[in-house]
Protein backbone atom coordinates (compact mmCIF):
# COMPACT_ATOMS: atom_id res chain seq x y z
CA UNK A 1 0.00 0.00 0.00
CA UNK A 2 0.88 3.56 -0.72
CA UNK A 3 2.73 5.61 2.01
CA UNK A 4 0.39 7.64 4.37
CA UNK A 5 1.08 10.00 7.04
CA UNK A 6 -1.34 8.58 8.88
CA UNK A 7 -0.51 5.69 11.32
CA UNK A 8 -2.34 2.80 10.60
CA UNK A 9 -2.76 0.42 12.85
CA UNK A 10 -1.62 -3.26 12.05
CA UNK A 11 -4.59 -5.21 12.78
CA UNK A 12 -6.68 -2.98 10.82
CA UNK A 13 -5.65 -4.29 7.45
CA UNK A 14 -6.45 -7.78 8.15
CA UNK A 15 -9.51 -9.54 6.40
CA UNK A 16 -12.27 -9.88 9.01
CA UNK A 17 -16.13 -10.23 9.46
CA UNK A 18 -18.78 -7.28 10.32
CA UNK A 19 -22.19 -7.77 10.25
CA UNK A 20 -22.23 -11.38 8.54
CA UNK A 21 -19.90 -9.25 5.87
CA UNK A 22 -16.50 -10.27 4.70
CA UNK A 23 -14.38 -6.91 4.35
CA UNK A 24 -10.99 -7.89 2.46
CA UNK A 25 -7.15 -6.60 2.93
CA UNK A 26 -7.81 -4.88 -0.29
CA UNK A 27 -10.73 -2.86 0.75
CA UNK A 28 -9.09 -1.98 4.49
CA UNK A 29 -6.54 -0.84 2.21
CA UNK A 30 -8.86 1.40 0.49
CA UNK A 31 -10.63 2.71 3.47
CA UNK A 32 -7.18 3.30 5.26
CA UNK A 33 -6.32 5.87 2.17
CA UNK A 34 -9.51 7.64 2.98
CA UNK A 35 -9.07 7.99 7.01
CA UNK A 36 -5.76 9.42 5.60
CA UNK A 37 -7.32 11.95 3.59
CA UNK A 38 -10.35 12.99 5.91
CA UNK A 39 -7.12 13.31 9.10
CA UNK A 40 -5.31 15.58 6.13
CA UNK A 41 -9.00 17.38 5.44
CA UNK A 42 -9.04 17.92 9.39
CA UNK A 43 -6.00 19.59 9.76
CA UNK A 44 -6.57 21.95 7.07
CA UNK A 45 -10.32 23.29 8.66
CA UNK A 46 -8.45 23.03 12.45
CA UNK A 47 -5.78 25.59 11.71
CA UNK A 48 -8.45 27.81 9.94
CA UNK A 49 -11.23 27.48 11.91
CA UNK A 50 -13.04 25.52 9.23
CA UNK A 51 -16.38 23.34 10.17
CA UNK A 52 -16.86 20.21 8.79
CA UNK A 53 -19.06 16.60 9.72
CA UNK A 54 -19.91 13.39 8.45
CA UNK A 55 -22.77 12.77 6.04
CA UNK A 56 -25.02 10.55 4.83
CA UNK A 57 -23.45 7.22 4.77
CA UNK A 58 -20.66 8.02 6.62
CA UNK A 59 -22.66 8.99 9.20
CA UNK A 60 -24.72 6.21 9.20
CA UNK A 61 -21.59 4.28 9.55
CA UNK A 62 -20.30 6.40 12.76
CA UNK A 63 -23.50 5.82 14.59
CA UNK A 64 -24.92 1.90 14.25
CA UNK A 65 -21.19 0.49 12.92
CA UNK A 66 -19.01 2.89 14.70
CA UNK A 67 -16.84 3.21 11.14
CA UNK A 68 -17.10 2.21 7.85
CA UNK A 69 -20.63 0.50 6.75
CA UNK A 70 -19.02 -3.04 5.97
CA UNK A 71 -20.32 -2.96 2.73
CA UNK A 72 -19.41 0.67 1.83
CA UNK A 73 -16.40 1.82 -0.35
CA UNK A 74 -16.31 5.99 0.03
CA UNK A 75 -16.28 8.50 3.20
CA UNK A 76 -18.49 11.46 2.69
CA UNK A 77 -18.21 14.65 4.52
CA UNK A 78 -20.19 17.89 4.20
CA UNK A 79 -19.21 21.72 5.47
CA UNK A 80 -21.27 24.39 5.68
CA UNK A 81 -21.57 26.52 2.38
CA UNK A 82 -19.31 29.54 3.76
CA UNK A 83 -16.24 27.32 5.24
CA UNK A 84 -16.86 25.06 2.63
CA UNK A 85 -15.78 28.15 -0.06
CA UNK A 86 -13.12 28.76 2.12
CA UNK A 87 -11.60 25.48 1.99
CA UNK A 88 -12.11 26.20 -2.22
CA UNK A 89 -9.80 29.60 -1.69
CA UNK A 90 -7.19 28.10 0.17
CA UNK A 91 -6.96 24.46 -1.03
CA UNK A 92 -3.99 25.42 -3.61
CA UNK A 93 -1.70 26.43 -0.76
CA UNK A 94 -2.59 23.89 2.19
CA UNK A 95 -2.59 20.43 0.31
CA UNK A 96 0.91 19.38 -0.77
CA UNK A 97 1.40 16.06 -2.99
CA UNK A 98 0.49 13.77 -2.85
CA UNK A 99 -2.91 15.31 -1.63
CA UNK A 100 -4.74 17.03 -5.07
CA UNK A 101 -8.32 19.40 -4.25
CA UNK A 102 -10.50 19.43 -7.10
CA UNK A 103 -13.70 21.06 -7.39
CA UNK A 104 -14.91 23.52 -10.65
CA UNK A 105 -13.22 26.72 -9.16
CA UNK A 106 -10.02 24.75 -9.31
CA UNK A 107 -10.59 22.78 -12.47
CA UNK A 108 -13.55 24.25 -14.44
CA UNK A 109 -13.70 20.73 -16.38
CA UNK A 110 -14.45 18.96 -13.28
CA UNK A 111 -18.00 17.79 -13.69
CA UNK A 112 -19.23 17.77 -10.18
CA UNK A 113 -20.83 21.10 -8.37
CA UNK A 114 -18.47 19.86 -4.99
CA UNK A 115 -15.42 18.61 -4.19
CA UNK A 116 -13.08 15.89 -3.97
CA UNK A 117 -9.65 15.69 -1.81
CA UNK A 118 -7.48 12.74 -3.32
CA UNK A 119 -4.38 11.03 -3.02
CA UNK A 120 -3.03 11.29 -6.61
CA UNK A 121 -0.19 8.41 -5.68
CA UNK A 122 -3.49 5.72 -5.92
CA UNK A 123 -5.95 4.76 -8.33
CA UNK A 124 -9.82 5.37 -8.37
CA UNK A 125 -11.32 4.90 -11.58
CA UNK A 126 -14.51 5.48 -11.29
CA UNK A 127 -15.67 8.18 -14.08
CA UNK A 128 -14.10 8.58 -17.73
CA UNK A 129 -15.04 12.60 -17.66
CA UNK A 130 -12.71 13.46 -14.94
CA UNK A 131 -8.90 13.70 -15.63
CA UNK A 132 -7.83 12.76 -12.34
CA UNK A 133 -7.92 9.40 -10.54
CA UNK A 134 -6.95 8.94 -7.28
CA UNK A 135 -8.37 7.17 -4.55
CA UNK A 136 -10.85 10.09 -3.00
CA UNK A 137 -13.09 11.41 0.10
CA UNK A 138 -16.55 13.88 -1.49
CA UNK A 139 -16.78 16.99 0.60
CA UNK A 140 -20.39 18.22 0.42
CA UNK A 141 -21.64 21.99 0.79
CA UNK A 142 -24.67 22.32 2.60
CA UNK A 143 -27.01 25.08 1.69
CA UNK A 144 -30.23 27.00 3.17
CA UNK A 145 -33.13 25.05 2.56
CA UNK A 146 -36.40 27.62 2.22
CA UNK A 147 -39.01 27.08 4.43
CA UNK A 148 -41.19 28.24 1.67
CA UNK A 149 -42.87 25.01 -0.51
CA UNK A 150 -43.22 27.54 -3.29
CA UNK A 151 -40.45 29.13 -3.60
CA UNK A 152 -38.63 25.48 -2.89
CA UNK A 153 -40.30 23.75 -5.64
CA UNK A 154 -39.23 26.47 -7.71
CA UNK A 155 -35.79 26.55 -7.20
CA UNK A 156 -35.54 22.75 -7.66
CA UNK A 157 -36.58 22.42 -10.82
CA UNK A 158 -34.41 25.13 -11.72
CA UNK A 159 -31.83 23.05 -10.69
CA UNK A 160 -32.82 20.24 -11.96
CA UNK A 161 -32.30 22.03 -15.46
CA UNK A 162 -29.38 23.52 -14.86
CA UNK A 163 -27.87 20.65 -13.82
CA UNK A 164 -28.82 18.80 -16.98
CA UNK A 165 -27.06 21.40 -18.87
CA UNK A 166 -24.02 21.01 -17.37
CA UNK A 167 -24.24 16.95 -17.44
CA UNK A 168 -24.18 17.13 -21.09
CA UNK A 169 -21.42 19.69 -21.64
CA UNK A 170 -19.30 17.25 -19.41
CA UNK A 171 -20.11 13.88 -20.27
CA UNK A 172 -21.39 14.14 -23.97
CA UNK A 173 -18.51 13.60 -26.52
CA UNK A 174 -17.81 11.56 -29.17
CA UNK A 175 -18.09 8.16 -27.64
CA UNK A 176 -21.17 8.95 -25.35
CA UNK A 177 -23.68 8.89 -27.99
CA UNK A 178 -22.06 5.20 -28.87
CA UNK A 179 -22.29 4.05 -25.91
CA UNK A 180 -23.98 0.52 -25.64
CA UNK A 181 -27.17 -0.42 -23.83
CA UNK A 182 -29.10 2.20 -24.60
CA UNK A 183 -32.29 2.92 -27.19
CA UNK A 184 -31.63 4.20 -30.59
CA UNK A 185 -33.80 7.25 -29.54
CA UNK A 186 -31.39 8.04 -26.79
CA UNK A 187 -28.20 7.36 -29.30
CA UNK A 188 -30.01 9.67 -31.49
CA UNK A 189 -30.78 12.45 -29.03
CA UNK A 190 -27.27 12.40 -27.66
CA UNK A 191 -25.77 12.67 -30.85
CA UNK A 192 -27.93 15.73 -31.59
CA UNK A 193 -26.41 17.37 -28.23
CA UNK A 194 -22.94 16.34 -29.71
CA UNK A 195 -23.60 18.02 -32.68
CA UNK A 196 -24.09 21.33 -31.47
CA UNK A 197 -21.63 21.30 -28.96
CA UNK A 198 -19.08 20.93 -31.93
CA UNK A 199 -21.06 23.86 -33.81
CA UNK A 200 -21.06 26.37 -31.03
CA UNK A 201 -17.95 25.24 -29.42
CA UNK A 202 -19.20 24.24 -26.47
CA UNK A 203 -17.01 22.67 -24.45
CA UNK A 204 -15.94 21.71 -20.44
CA UNK A 205 -13.93 25.02 -19.12
CA UNK A 206 -15.17 27.03 -21.84
CA UNK A 207 -17.17 30.47 -21.41
CA UNK A 208 -21.04 28.85 -22.32
CA UNK A 209 -19.64 26.24 -19.39
CA UNK A 210 -18.44 28.54 -16.75
CA UNK A 211 -21.83 30.70 -17.27
CA UNK A 212 -24.17 27.69 -16.56
CA UNK A 213 -22.20 26.51 -13.23
CA UNK A 214 -22.31 30.30 -12.09
CA UNK A 215 -25.70 30.25 -12.43
CA UNK A 216 -26.65 26.78 -10.95
CA UNK A 217 -23.89 28.34 -7.88
CA UNK A 218 -26.50 31.84 -7.41
CA UNK A 219 -29.47 29.36 -7.54
CA UNK A 220 -27.95 26.67 -4.88
CA UNK A 221 -26.85 29.35 -2.55
CA UNK A 222 -29.94 32.04 -2.82
CA UNK A 223 -31.59 31.73 0.29
CA UNK A 224 -27.82 31.51 2.45
CA UNK A 225 -29.13 34.97 4.09
CA UNK A 226 -32.30 33.74 4.95
CA UNK A 227 -32.88 32.30 8.36
CA UNK A 228 -34.28 28.64 7.70
CA UNK A 229 -34.70 25.40 9.67
CA UNK A 230 -32.79 23.12 7.46
CA UNK A 231 -29.65 23.17 5.48
CA UNK A 232 -28.97 20.52 2.90
CA UNK A 233 -26.67 19.09 0.17
CA UNK A 234 -28.57 21.42 -2.95
CA UNK A 235 -24.68 20.73 -5.26
CA UNK A 236 -26.01 17.21 -6.04
CA UNK A 237 -28.24 17.14 -8.77
CA UNK A 238 -31.30 17.68 -7.05
CA UNK A 239 -33.07 18.93 -3.70
CA UNK A 240 -33.12 16.06 -1.49
CA UNK A 241 -35.17 16.26 1.13
CA UNK A 242 -34.64 13.26 2.78
CA UNK A 243 -30.99 14.11 3.44
CA UNK A 244 -31.60 17.48 5.62
CA UNK A 245 -29.75 18.59 8.93
CA UNK A 246 -30.64 21.26 11.49
CA UNK A 247 -29.34 25.08 10.96
CA UNK A 248 -28.73 24.79 14.27
CA UNK A 249 -26.44 22.33 14.10
CA UNK A 250 -24.22 24.44 12.18
CA UNK A 251 -24.30 27.40 14.00
CA UNK A 252 -21.11 27.47 14.88
CA UNK A 253 -17.52 25.59 15.00
CA UNK A 254 -18.80 24.06 18.72
CA UNK A 255 -22.08 22.81 17.20
CA UNK A 256 -20.90 19.59 15.69
CA UNK A 257 -20.22 16.00 18.21
CA UNK A 258 -17.73 14.17 18.13
CA UNK A 259 -18.44 10.12 16.59
CA UNK A 260 -15.92 7.28 17.06
CA UNK A 261 -14.96 6.41 13.57
CA UNK A 262 -12.74 2.92 12.96
CA UNK A 263 -9.46 4.14 15.20
CA UNK A 264 -10.01 7.93 14.75
CA UNK A 265 -12.95 10.31 15.92
CA UNK A 266 -14.48 13.41 13.40
CA UNK A 267 -17.54 15.45 14.11
CA UNK A 268 -20.77 14.29 13.70
CA UNK A 269 -24.35 15.94 13.89
CA UNK A 270 -25.90 16.47 17.24
CA UNK A 271 -28.90 15.99 15.83
CA UNK A 272 -28.05 12.86 13.68
CA UNK A 273 -31.47 10.85 15.13
CA UNK A 274 -33.73 13.32 12.81
CA UNK A 275 -31.15 13.54 10.18
CA UNK A 276 -31.41 9.25 9.58
CA UNK A 277 -34.48 8.45 10.57
CA UNK A 278 -35.62 11.27 7.71
CA UNK A 279 -33.05 9.20 5.48
CA UNK A 280 -33.24 5.81 6.53
CA UNK A 281 -36.07 5.07 8.76
CA UNK A 282 -34.95 2.40 11.10
CA UNK A 283 -31.50 3.09 10.51
CA UNK A 284 -29.89 0.96 12.98
CA UNK A 285 -31.71 -2.05 10.72
CA UNK A 286 -29.17 -2.53 7.59
CA UNK A 287 -30.44 -3.01 4.53
CA UNK A 288 -27.43 -4.77 2.79
CA UNK A 289 -26.78 -4.00 -0.44
CA UNK A 290 -23.38 -2.29 -2.46
CA UNK A 291 -22.10 1.50 -2.23
CA UNK A 292 -19.56 0.00 -4.71
CA UNK A 293 -18.79 2.89 -6.91
CA UNK A 294 -19.74 2.20 -10.90
CA UNK A 295 -16.89 1.23 -13.59
CA UNK A 296 -14.65 1.01 -10.57
CA UNK A 297 -10.80 0.07 -10.27
CA UNK A 298 -8.81 0.89 -7.89
CA UNK A 299 -5.34 0.36 -6.68
CA UNK A 300 -3.64 1.61 -3.19
CA UNK A 301 0.05 0.78 -4.76
CA UNK A 302 0.27 2.76 -8.02
CA UNK A 303 -0.29 6.32 -9.27
CA UNK A 304 -3.32 6.79 -11.40
CA UNK A 305 -1.01 7.73 -14.59
CA UNK A 306 0.76 4.65 -14.28
CA UNK A 307 -1.82 2.50 -13.75
CA UNK A 308 -3.43 4.24 -16.56
CA UNK A 309 -0.37 3.73 -19.01
CA UNK A 310 -0.66 0.28 -18.25
CA UNK A 311 -3.54 -0.30 -19.29
CA UNK A 312 -3.60 1.49 -22.37
CA UNK A 313 -5.88 3.97 -21.24
CA UNK A 314 -5.73 7.90 -22.32
CA UNK A 315 -8.47 9.51 -20.20
CA UNK A 316 -6.29 11.20 -17.65
CA UNK A 317 -4.11 14.18 -17.11
CA UNK A 318 -0.55 14.39 -14.62
CA UNK A 319 -1.67 16.01 -11.22
CA UNK A 320 -0.55 19.58 -10.80
CA UNK A 321 2.28 18.48 -8.74
CA UNK A 322 4.03 16.66 -11.79
CA UNK A 323 2.87 19.21 -14.22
Amino acid sequence: MVNLKLDIPTDFLKEEVRWNHVISTKTKELWAVELDLAVELRRVCNKHNLRFALSSGSLLGAVRHKGFIPWDDDLDLMMPRQDYEKLCAIAHSEFGHPYYFECFRTDPTFPYCYAKLMNVDTTFYENKCVRHHGIYIDIFPYDNIIDDDVLLAKQGQGLVKLFKELQRISFCDANYYKESGISFARKMARLLIYCKKQLFNIKPGGKTHMSIFNKYEELVTRYNNVATKYMGPLSIYHINCENLILSEDVDSINSFIPMDFEFLEFPGLRHYHENLTSRYGDYMQPVKGSSWHKLMEFDTDKPYYVYFKEKGMKNFILPPSLQ
